[in-house]
């Protein structure tokens, strides 16, 4: 069974335990707490604790796949202890806000009567509170900042105050000189777990945060469903794409029909210059042929013969010519005359010739 290892930490206390889904061990049962000493450092006890909740769980045939670890701002240092666990465990380190381990502590039935309040340290401002409790729908939160350890209690015992219904216990986490101020003004008014108790809780919600957390991701209902819609989106798209180019080209022919040959013949048939004729049928006025040539203005072959020889009597006789009186030189044979193209009449500019007729 996989199983998650929670681990809260403070400037002086840190607790570690092993939650394995619905069947979660008790906090207080199945985990370890660790006071930081100057003999050591803060990193090697906190591995050294890491390792031996694994390897519990193991034998128990609980296999951790995370380290989920939420800490106080006091505690920073004290991360850079977990910095080898991952590859020597083979699991992966999750960071866990604090109220959201809160919040997933007081949602468990354990601790549906619990308030759980976390105090920090603020750089700038003394003291943080982070104040979470269970709700009908949700838990509700109260943050404070600004605190010193007086304004704690007096904050803290105002928001108990504010709810509905009284809380039976109290979660308080912190540095020792923090909390313990509170706890002496408090305890009169409600049950406080011990700092053992308190470190343990918190690092058990660090663990059910991060599997809650982590299911939705590990769902595979919604991820297949909505790749499965998106190729129909994609091809309702690339048709309508489709059918966008086949227009434009479709058109194209129409706009271009001048330069290409091709188009022309396909669009006389169906072009409105077929039915213009009738209405310009009795307009036609070809200019007369004018006739072929008669043949009475050839001459008679009969009369070669002696222009032949009056050709050849010329040239026998030109020397006897006198000089001032020109020769008469009969007509030399004529070809018969070619018949004239017939002249069409010029068409008005408003007009277009076609196959001979005036449109």
């Amino acid at each position: 069974m996989d199983a998650v290892i929670g681990v809260a930490l403070t400037a002086t206390t840190a607790g570690i335990t092993l939650a394995s889904g619905d069947e979660a061990p008790h906090a207080a049962a199945d985990g370890v707490t660790v006071s930081f000493d100057d003999r050591r450092s803060a990193g090697a006890q906190l591995a050294g604790a890491v390792r031996r909740i694994y390897a519990q769980g193991a034998k128990r045939g609980c296999r951790a796949r995370s380290v989920a670890v939420t800490w106080t701002a006091d505690a920073d240092g004290h991360v850079a202890g977990f910095s080898g666990l991952p590859a020597e465990l083979d699991v992966d380190l999750l960071p866990v806000p604090l109220a959201s381990a809160g919040s997933a502590l007081v949602s468990d039935s354990d601790y549906a009567d619990t308030v759980v309040c976390v105090l920090e340290p603020d750089v700038a401002r003394g003291l943080r509170g982070h104040a979470v409790v269970a709700d009908t729908d949700e838990p509700r939160a109260a943050v404070a900042v600004g605190l010193h350890d007086d304004d704690a209690a007096d904050w803290l015992a105002e928001v108990l105050g504010g709810l509905d219904s009284r809380p039976r216990r109290l979660v308080l986490v912190g540095a020792d000189e923090h909390v313990h101020p509170v706890a002496a003004e408090l305890s009169n008014h409600i049950r406080i777990d011990s700092d053992a108790d308190s470190i343990l809780a918190l690092a058990r919600g660090a663990a059910l945060a991060s599997a809650r957390d982590a299911a939705p991701a590990g769902v595979d209902e919604q991820g297949p469903k909505r790749l499965a819609r998106r190729p129909v989106w994609l091809t309702s798209v690339a048709l309508a794409a489709m059918v966008l180019v086949s227009a434009l080209v479709a058109t194209m022919p129409l706009g271009s029909a001048g330069p290409s040959p091709a188009p022309a013949p396909a669009h006389v048939p169906v072009s409105p210059a077929v039915q213009v004729p009738p209405k310009l049928s009795p307009s036609p006025r070809p200019s007369p042929i004018p006739p072929e040539p008669e043949p009475s203005a050839v001459p008679a072959p009969a009369s070669d013969a002696p222009a032949v020889n009056q050709k050849q009597n010329q040239s026998d006789t030109s020397a006897g010519v006198p000089e001032g009186r020109a020769p008469h030189v009969p007509p030399l044979a004529v070809e018969p005359a070619v018949p004239a193209p017939p002249q069409v009449a010029e068409a008005p500019d408003n007009c277009v010739v076609l196959c001979g007729f005036v449109l």
